[in-house]
This record gives structure tokens, C-alpha cells and sequence, in this order.
């Protein structure tokens, strides 16, 4: 039996051996053209850097992990290097050397939550990556909103809804937050969530998006009111303190 290509695959596979960025992946050893999203992106802001801890969220196939393991030289590992990387994807990944990767693993899952924090081992993080996205179902509104519902559950990991309760994950107090979005109705809305917590945001749209795609890369750093949720926890604690 012959193997037929759809007419959107032939068009898709056309397109991918023309793509420059996808010929580049390809000399380089990377897994996907996004890598150079990444690449394009630390050219310009320089936050890749040694003796980072980083976690990539939504790093399947891996480019952007590889990226990271070569500009924070985690592969091979120069002595007093102290950083680390963990990348989380739903899908099933192949090893990174360099990385800790968890495949089959939801972010959203509180189990997976939990693994991460004992890894980190008490670790702040200095960078969250997302280049995470549903797979699309052809609307972009519907789409966007699904991202972004994600998004808040990454969000909500390092600035949670009650500032009384402790994150799951510690962001450091000079910590980046960097995420995809499409531009839609949702996306004003939760950069306004955003800059509850960061001061500066910056939004990215690299040379290597496709000129067809919405996406743009929100870029968060100067996170703002970590001592007012330590000082909400520490009131909320005083006051659960029996009274003798």
C-alpha cells in the first residue's frame, strides 16, 4: 500500500524545507527552528548567562533547552558552574545532556509540582521559560484563551492568588518570567495580571516568528511585591499562633 501525503502535510514539509530557520535547526543539531526564537531573544537582552537556575516549561521537542544547556555552558560543565535546568513537557522527551528533563509530566499537575520542588531542593529560580501552546484547534481566539489559561497556572506557581500562601516555586528576587502569547482579547488582560508582579515587561516578536503567526514573547522581569506576600505569610502566621 502507498503512502499518500495529505495536501496540507506536502505543504507543511515544503514549507519546512524552504524555511531558512528550519535548514539552520538542521545544520546546528537543533530540534526545532524555535531554538533561534530563543537565540535571537538572549542576543538582544543577554539573560542567559552561568550559574542560572532555569526551568522550561513546555520544552518539547527541545530546542530551547538546548539552547539554554549552550549559552549557561551547563554541557559540558565548567567546575563552579552552579546551574541547572529542568525542562517539563506533557510529551515523552529524549534525554538533553545538560538538562533534567521531565517528560510525560503536567505542569498543571500538583504531583509534578512537587517533583519540581524537590528537585530545586530548596533552589530559587532565576528564570521561568514558556514557549509552551495547545495544539491549536483553528480559531486563534479559542486558541489564545486556552494559552493563556495555562499560562495562569504557571503564573500562579511563583505568585500564587492568596498572598498569604507560600509559592510553589520560588522565583529569585532579580527573576525573569518569559512566555509565549498570541495577540488576542485575552492578552491585554493578563499583561495587566503581569505587572501585579513584575515592573518592567517588555514584549518580543523575533526575526524567526513566521510573519503568519500572531505570537509574540512577553518578557517580565523586576518582580515586585515579594517582601509584601513574605510580610502577608508572616501575619498570617503570627496571628494562627495560639495566644497563651
Amino acid at each position: 500500500m502507498l503512502n499518500v501525503l495529505l495536501p496540507s502535510t506536502s505543504r507543511y514539509m515544503a514549507r519546512q524545507m524552504k524555511d531558512p530557520y528550519c535548514v539552520l535547526a538542521r545544520t546546528h543539531s537543533y530540534r526545532a527552528r524555535s531554538a533561534f526564537k530563543l537565540l535571537e531573544m538572549d542576543d538582544k537582552l543577554k539573560f542567559l548567562k552561568p550559574n542560572k537556575v532555569i526551568l522550561d516549561i513546555g520544552c518539547a521537542p527541545g530546542s530551547w533547552s538546548q539552547v539554554v544547556v549552550e549559552r549557561c555552558k551547563l554541557w559540558p560543565k565548567e567546575e563552579g558552574n552552579s546551574g541547572y535546568l529542568i525542562g517539563v513537557d506533557l510529551q515523552h522527551l529524549l534525554p538533553i545532556p545538560g538538562a533534567d528533563i521531565m517528560g510525560e509530566s503536567d505542569i498543571t499537575s500538583p504531583e509534578v509540582h512537587q517533583k519540581i520542588r524537590n528537585k530545586l531542593n530548596s533552589r530559587k529560580v532565576d528564570i521561568i521559560l514558556s514557549d509552551m501552546a495547545h495544539n491549536p484547534v483553528g480559531d486563534t481566539s479559542i486558541d489564545n484563551l486556552r494559552l493563556i489559561q495555562l499560562l495562569r497556572t504557571v503564573y500562579r506557581l511563583f505568585h500564587p492568588l492568596d498572598p498569604a500562601s507560600p509559592p510553589s516555586i520560588e522565583l529569585a528576587s532579580n527573576g525573569i518570567f518569559m512566555c509565549k502569547l498570541f495577540d488576542g482579547q485575552e492578552t491585554q488582560q493578563f499583561l495587566n495580571e503581569l505587572r501585579q508582579r513584575f515592573s518592567k515587561i517588555r514584549i518580543l516578536k523575533p526575526g524567526a516568528s513566521r510573519e503568519s503567526s500572531s505570537e509574540i514573547y512577553i518578557y517580565c522581569t523586576n518582580p515586585a511585591n515579594q517582601d509584601n506576600q513574605k510580610r502577608a505569610r508572616n501575619r498570617t502566621k503570627s496571628t494562627e499562633q495560639p495566644k497563651h
